[in-house]
């Protein structure tokens, strides 16, 4: 089975995270084996990184220069797809105060479940820069699936940003979070199916055009596929006979 990008959903919400957090409502259509991305990001609080039991970090970055914004990634394998909710809420301790939040959760088929991640995540940060270059990663296994993923946060008063994936890539969803006298927060995930060994080095978002206003975190995470056990035959082996020597 070739590793493929299945579903994604998007959520966002105005809260104090460690209380309340960011709750997502999926509809996916799950089977065992099939691996979970959750995406999250908050605006103005740091805290510590987003977590749910059950689900392992990926990748995360607290960041303080200009808009502070706290970015997590953490990833699922499903084991047992009739006992799984059809919602998940994700938590972050924070200061108090209500803050944007933005997550978009992913679904994919076909992953290592031992080991689902091909190579450790990648993170770059900036400022001033809506359409940023995710770092590049080293694919180990041929026919990976890569995911980029971008987090901003905005000043007040920048809304109706536009998503837009790196060349060769398809965006998947993307959330925004603005409210009038606080910071907005956005995420959008990009996926690239089929990726060979190597190292990936992706493009920049090419959503709406960079804003002076705009820090951002991106993560580049590299999920490696089943690789299918290739039975040989056993060679048969036939016995001979070798005749007696006989005296006359």
């Amino acid at each position: 089975m070739a590793l493929t990008f299945v579903d994604s959903t998007p959520a966002n919400s105005r809260a104090d995270g460690d209380t309340v957090g960011i709750t997502v409502t999926h509809g996916f259509t799950l089977q065992d084996g099939d691996v979970l991305y959750a995406f999250l990001t908050r605006s103005d609080d740091l805290g510590s990184p987003w977590v749910l039991s059950g689900w392992t970090q990926v990748a995360n970055s607290a960041q303080t220069t200009g808009n502070d914004r706290l970015s997590t990634c953490l990833r699922k394998v499903i084991t047992s797809a009739a006992g799984e909710p059809s919602s998940y809420t994700f938590l972050t301790s924070a200061g108090a105060g209500t803050n944007p939040q933005a997550m978009v959760l992913t679904q994919v088929r076909g992953a290592d479940t031992t080991t689902p991640e091909d190579a450790t995540a990648t993170v770059a940060n900036g400022s001033n820069d809506f359409t940023p270059t995710p770092a590049a990663i080293t694919v180990a296994t041929t026919g990976a699936l890569v995911f980029v993923a971008h987090f901003a946060s905005m000043n007040d008063g920048v809304s109706g940003k536009t998503g837009g994936a790196p060349s060769g890539y398809t965006l998947a969803d993307t959330s925004e979070n603005v409210f009038a006298g606080q910071l907005g927060a956005v995420t959008e995930v990009a996926y690239k199916a089929s990726v060979a060994a190597g190292t990936e080095t992706p493009g920049a978002f090419t959503g709406t055009p960079d804003d002076a206003t705009s820090e951002y975190s991106t993560f580049t995470v590299a999920v490696r596929p089943v690789v299918a056990v290739v039975l040989r035959p056993i060679p048969t082996v036939v016995n001979f006979s070798v005749p007696r020597s006989f005296s006359y």
